[in-house]
């Protein structure tokens, strides 16, 4: 029976797994045009906490001239946990930008941002910089608001300073290979529409109660022989 029962609770942990927000596409920039620079995705850890990660790959992250590294825009209280933060590169000097309220982090020509991260990569021409990937938590996250200025009449979520990978001379629209990227999707949105179940933790649940019926019988026919 206890087998059962902690079968039961496995298939209800199952079906009750946080979901993974779709990835949100960096598709905005100035100096290389639009086109897919990279993703950030979140995911509810649950207790408060968001998990961000970002993939940049085949660019870099870097942090150059009056840029930041990375910034966005937290909502009710959230903030970022220094001690979460983890680049595929080296880094150094990494912090937290304090929140600012109003927003007032400009990562050009994306503006403004209320929170981000800071970091020492390196200069656009050192190649490797803080690597193409960056993961952090946020505590009790709310949610993300957009910059408070549209670009090209698109609303921006988040901003990352990036190299891009395999450039040389002026870039592919003579803009230069450095340059901030903006995503226009709120990664933390998520489809609040039933999730489809899938059909073999269906089948595991009916036959978990199929069990506990079957054996549930075999005891009612056991009691009268052991009265007798």
């Amino acid at each position: 029976m206890r087998k059962i029962l902690a079968a039961t609770a496995l298939a209800g942990a199952m079906l009750a797994a946080p979901a993974v927000a779709n990835a949100a596409t960096f598709t905005q920039s100035d100096f290389a045009g639009p086109g897919n620079f990279g993703t950030i995705t979140a995911m509810d850890l649950g207790g408060g906490v968001e998990q961000f990660s970002l993939n940049m790959a085949p660019n870099v992250l870097l942090q150059t001239g009056s840029h930041f590294l990375f910034t966005f825009s937290l909502t009710g209280g959230g903030f970022i946990d220094p001690n979460s933060i983890a680049f595929g590169g080296t880094a150094s000097n990494v912090s937290v930008l304090p929140h600012t309220d109003p927003a007032s982090y400009m990562n050009a020509p994306f503006k403004f941002f209320s929170d981000g991260i800071s970091a020492d990569c390196g200069s656009g021409g050192s190649g490797g910089g803080c690597g193409s990937t960056l993961i952090f938590n946020v505590d009790n996250f709310v949610g993300l608001a957009a910059a408070t200025q549209l670009y090209n009449g698109l609303s921006i979520f988040a901003a990352a300073d990036i190299l891009l990978g395999n450039c040389s001379g002026g870039g592919p629209t003579g803009g230069g290979c450095t340059g901030v990227v903006g995503v226009t999707t709120n990664p933390s949105e998520r489809d609040v529409s039933p999730v489809p179940i899938p059909g073999a933790v269906w089948l595991f649940g009916t036959g978990v109660v199929g069990m506990m019926t079957l054996m549930r019988r075999r005891k009612q026919r056991q009691l009268p022989m052991l009265s007798a």
